[in-house]
């Protein structure tokens, strides 16, 4: 059974987020990994010779107690899981759980019957405080390296075509590293309203919310220049992720803990610092809400609309510009402002393109 609910998950909500068939998506990789893991767990030998689940590979979903879910947490950490990265592989079981017990609708004899794969769900722990707290192991502390401007400058100037487009892109999203690879500028990017989209169409907002943004003068210059629905790309295909070539990049230039998501912790971060008009600073609201971390108070409907206020996070959008015009005057070998835009001024100049 418990192999049954997580083929259910496999087939019906990893694979269809596949975006290339031929490649899988990092999600389906953890998941894999996740399941062949735990099926081993359930498989291996105790010292009485039996198995641990007497089914083996036909385990029951309610065999997943709260014991044998800590036995699991131990035993991926002798494997040097962090109880962060325990957490994570809980997670895939708890949503696939979660997902088989849910009701749907199916037909048969011509009548609607409502059914599920699990009449009862098992409760699945996969907060890494707790785990870390059962394992008796402190959580890692996040990284908290942030590049300065000089330095990304420099990655900038050294990195590939495909690498410093989609670093033209998180720069002026500060979106996680998915949302950037994602974004699709044709349908995401409304030119007229200037707004970016970060939510794919039929995509439900998750606690990882996908924010609506303004659209900075940078890369409102770099969308009319590139004038395609997916600019970042690598010999003509669309690049779905650039986390190889941007470890590479901060492994010849001497940082090694450059990667993707150091992008959005240096603009976090970098925010914070600069200095608009007047002397003012970026709101911790509007950085917030930029992020995607917490929407205003009110329906979904009513912070719809108030991405079509002028002022919508405009100090945010301001100091975006700002920072990208600081460091296309730090770089030596690109432009990191479009062609249609002046350093002197940050006004896109429009004159022409995708419209």
């Amino acid at each position: 059974m418990l192999a049954t609910v997580l083929a259910h998950y496999e087939t019906n909500v990893i694979l269809p987020k596949r975006r290339d068939p031929g490649r899988m998506t990092n999600v389906e990789r953890g998941f894999l990994l996740t399941r062949n893991r735990l099926m081993d767990f359930l498989c291996e030998k105790l010292p009485d010779g039996s198995t641990r689940s007497a089914l083996g590979k036909a385990a029951r979903v309610s065999e997943l107690n709260l014991p044998t879910q800590r036995a699991f947490w131990r035993v991926l950490h002798k494997l040097g899981c962090s109880a962060r990265s325990i957490a994570i592989y809980m997670s895939y079981i708890a949503a696939a759980v979660n997902d088989a017990a849910k009701p749907r609708v199916v037909a048969r004899d011509g009548r609607e019957e409502e059914t599920s794969i699990l009449t009862q769900p098992v409760h699945i722990v996969a907060q890494d405080k707790v785990i870390a707290e059962a394992l008796n192991s402190p959580l890692s502390q996040p990284r908290d390296w942030v590049p300065t401007m000089k330095q990304m400058a420099t990655v900038l100037d050294e990195c590939a075509d495909h690498v410093f487009r989609y670093l033209v892109v998180a720069l002026n999203t500060w979106a996680r590293p998915e949302a950037v690879t994602d974004l699709n500028f044709e349908t995401h990017i409304d030119i007229e309203h200037r707004l970016v989209n970060l939510l794919p169409a039929g995509r439900t907002q998750n606690d990882k919310r996908r924010p609506t943004i303004p659209l900075t003068d940078t890369l409102l210059g770099w969308a009319l220049s590139w004038n395609d629905p997916y600019p970042i790309s690598w010999e003509g295909k669309r690049v779905v992720s650039v986390k190889k070539a941007l470890r590479r990049v901060g492994a010849e230039l001497g940082m090694p803990l450059l990667n993707r998501y150091t992008i959005r912790h240096f603009m976090a971060t970098r925010v914070r610092r600069q200095k608009l008009s007047r002397g003012r600073y970026v709101s911790r609201e509007q950085r917030s809400l930029w992020l995607g971390h917490s929407i205003k108070e009110g329906s979904d409907t009513t912070s719809w609309y108030e991405t079509y206020d002028p002022d919508y996070l405009s100090e945010a959008r301001e100091a975006t510009d700002l920072i990208m015009r600081e460091l296309d005057r730090l770089m030596r070998k690109r432009r990191l402002l479009p062609p249609t835009m002046q350093n002197s001024t940050g006004l896109a100049v429009v004159t022409g393109g995708k419209s």
